[in-house]
């Protein structure tokens, strides 16, 4: 089954929304530690990550694709915007990202939510706009 995870990565934390093919949520909050993310992130086959290219996002995205999963960028800037219109941040830039990934949720969406919270691409070096 295809999952698809947001992350919001701080220096310390990291807050992640799992969602599945029928939009289940899981939300949880790991250590931003190597063997925390590792465990974490081994629990799904098919996985597609994005997080914000924040400033502690590196490690984090190399180690998700050491672990075989595609993983996205978001532009900061359209993660803010919406997960300030959605109640607490930090859970709300996870789901943000997570659905901007899923499928059923890429067609309902705004044309300006959209655009503000575009993911960049799956190379790291989508960030140097």
């Amino acid at each position: 089954m295809p999952h698809w995870i947001g992350l919001d990565v701080h220096k310390r934390t990291c807050h992640a929304t799992v969602l599945d093919e029928r939009g289940v949520v899981i939300q949880t909050k790991l250590q931003n530690e190597p063997e925390e993310l590792r465990r974490f992130f081994e629990r799904f086959d098919d996985a597609k990550v994005a997080m914000e290219a924040a400033y502690f996002w590196q490690p984090v995205y190399e180690l998700i694709e050491q672990l075989g999963h595609e993983v996205m960028l978001a532009h900061p800037k359209g993660t803010r915007i919406i997960a300030k219109n959605s109640g607490p941040r930090v859970p709300a830039a996870a789901r943000m990202v997570a659905d901007r990934l899923r499928p059923a949720q890429r067609d309902q969406r705004s044309e300006g939510a959209g655009e503000a919270a575009r993911v960049l691409g799956p190379r790291a070096d989508a960030v140097q706009e």
